[in-house]
């Protein structure tokens, strides 16, 4: 299809894990209605400390990106689906991300408000996400499109709780 990047399609059990552990509570994109989202980045003074306890640096960081886990479901009965494409119309110089699929009659993709490797990048605003399925079960194979639209609500937060960075003990023992 036109404008659409196959998705990388992960395998192996750390991937697994951890689409399972982002996703698991995805919010449904809905067929027909505007799909309101909240994306907040995170922003808090941080104080980075060396091995020896000593203050290294203190600055504001990001400290939580502005992401979300969404499903769109098929419409068809089929829970098999086999290949899965999709596209941010409204930017479609970066439609590339990883799908989560696996024998479900949805797929899980992550919106992001950055260009990432895993996340499907969205902007402040209306986006038009456009999705292709083909599904295995059915003699011939039956394939569906369509279009969720996504009005992204981009927030940036400032915490005034400082975050203290210590390195881990393994990477202070493996110092020279």
């Amino acid at each position: 299809m036109k404008n659409f990047k196959k998705a990388q399609r992960v395998t192996g059990v750390a991937y697994l894990l951890f689409v399972t552990t982002l996703n698991g509570c995805g919010l449904t994109l809905r067929q027909g209605a505007t799909n309101k989202i909240d994306l907040e980045r995170i922003f808090a003074p941080v104080r980075t400390y060396d091995c020896d306890g000593n203050l290294t640096s203190e600055e504001t960081k990001e400290i939580s990106s502005p992401s979300r886990w969404v499903r769109i479901y098929s419409e068809l009965d089929d829970p098999s689906i086999l290949n899965a494409e999709v596209s941010n119309r409204t930017l479609p110089e970066n439609n590339t991300g990883v799908i989560s699929y696996s024998g479900n009659n949805y797929i899980s993709i992550l919106l992001h408000y950055s260009d990432t490797f895993v996340g499907f990048q969205v902007k402040n605003g209306i986006n038009e996400i456009d999705y292709h399925f083909e599904h295995g079960s059915y003699s011939p194979q039956e394939s569906e499109s369509g279009t969720m639209i996504v009005d992204i609500n981009y927030i940036e937060t400032y915490k005034s709780t400082i975050r203290h960075d210590h390195p881990s003990e393994e990477t202070c023992e493996n110092l020279p």
